[in-house]
């Protein structure tokens, strides 16, 4: 390929020259399924099908549809969208983008401005500023298994669906916004509750046994959990 003053030149096989101003290419690669995929793509189009390895995806405007992929995977991505499958421990890293999941289990999340969107997952941990959540957590789908929701967010709202056999322990310290919870699932008082200058710090549980932990920090944000 050769440019020739405002116009590309591309030499096709048959030795023909053709100009062109704008060009749209598309590959296929066959890579061993077993090997981390590490993938550096800005303003593409992926499709990828089930990977047994694990991915390292630094994306800029790209749009990701996978199938099912390795543990200790990780995407960093800005202005992009990805559909991902079924998958274990992963790590987002996102500026303004869209992602949707099937199942995961450990769940790191840092991100702005973005929208998540998952099945199920076992624990997730977040640092959050201005994005919405959609976040499945039922107890007859995920049965003794999720274990904890943390996180440490602005300027957003959070709502969780828990089952009303899921017993949890609550803890939070937020400044601003709001806090809803069912109240009549905790029958104890709060082991502890301080409210001042627009500052409230929680803590309760609806069980003494609970093995999950919903706890998080907040700065003017919504929080429910239904």
């Amino acid at each position: 390929m050769m440019s020739v003053g405002i116009f590309t030149r591309i030499s096709l096989k048959n030795g023909e020259k053709v100009s062109v101003t704008k060009f749209k290419a598309s590959y296929t690669l066959w890579i061993p399924e077993n090997i981390e995929f590490a993938l550096d793509s800005k303003y593409n189009d992926v499709e990828i099908s089930d990977f047994t390895g694990n991915f390292n995806f630094d994306l800029y405007d790209t749009d990701i549809r996978a199938g099912d992929f390795g543990d200790n995977s990780t995407f960093n991505a800005k202005y992009s969208s990805f559909s991902i499958g079924n998958g274990k421990n992963v790590s987002f890293d996102i500026y303004d983008c869209d992602v949707t999941g099937k199942d995961l289990d450990d769940v790191k999340i840092i991100t702005k401005y973005s929208s998540l969107t998952f099945s199920s997952v076992k624990s997730v941990t977040i640092q959050s500023y201005d994005d919405d959540f959609d976040i499945q957590l039922t107890v007859n789908k995920l049965p003794h298994t999720f274990s904890s929701f943390t996180g440490n967010f602005k300027y957003g709202t959070v709502t969780l669906n828990a089952d009303s056999l899921l017993n949890y322990r609550l803890s939070c310290q937020k400044t601003y916004g709001s806090l809803n919870y069912p109240k009549e699932r905790f029958t104890n008082k709060p082991s502890l509750y301080i409210e001042k200058d627009s500052k409230t710090q929680f803590e309760n549980s609806t069980a003494p046994d609970a093995n999950c932990e919903i706890s998080f920090t907040a700065y003017d944000l919504n929080f429910t959990i239904k």
